[in-house]
């Protein structure tokens, strides 16, 4: 296992942070190499929704589905992306201080293949891009409009 742990401070109600995570449109806007998130379970985004979701890696689209394990309002999101060979779990959990949103971030991703020195590697790759994620949430939430 390996283990990825952020805290970023946004300077956003939490309300409005955790809509930002609900608003599929607006969340896509944090994956750098997304091309689509659509939800295909229909209905509103909550536990044991899958979402549908395509990047675009070195010029090919992969996608996935990503369920939604665990949801509760304004306080924490738990999603499981389990692809054939590495199991990606993220928690996200939101704290309201004042104005401002404390957004707790842990991923954990569990490889069920490769060796040891490819996992590092597909494990370097996946934290960049997570941490990337995380400021680009913070900089679009903290966007004057």
């Amino acid at each position: 296992m390996h283990l990825i742990e952020n805290e970023i401070l946004v300077n956003c109600p939490v309300q409005k942070t955790f809509g930002f995570f609900t608003d599929l449109k607006k969340i896509i806007q944090s994956f750098p190499n997304a091309k689509q998130m659509e939800n295909v379970s229909g209905g509103f985004v909550g536990t044991g929704t899958n979402l549908l979701f395509t990047l675009k890696i070195d010029g090919k689209l992969v996608s996935s589905i990503i369920t939604i394990k665990e949801f509760e309002p304004e306080k924490r999101i738990l999603v499981e992306n389990d692809r054939i060979s590495i199991l990606e779990t993220y928690s996200y959990g939101f704290e309201a201080l004042g104005r401002k949103t404390k957004i707790s971030f842990k991923g954990d991703i569990v490889f069920h293949a490769f060796d040891e020195f490819v996992q590092c590697q597909i494990f370097e790759d996946i934290k960049k891009l997570d941490l990337e994620h995380l400021e680009l949430i913070k900089k679009i939430l903290e966007k004057p409009v």
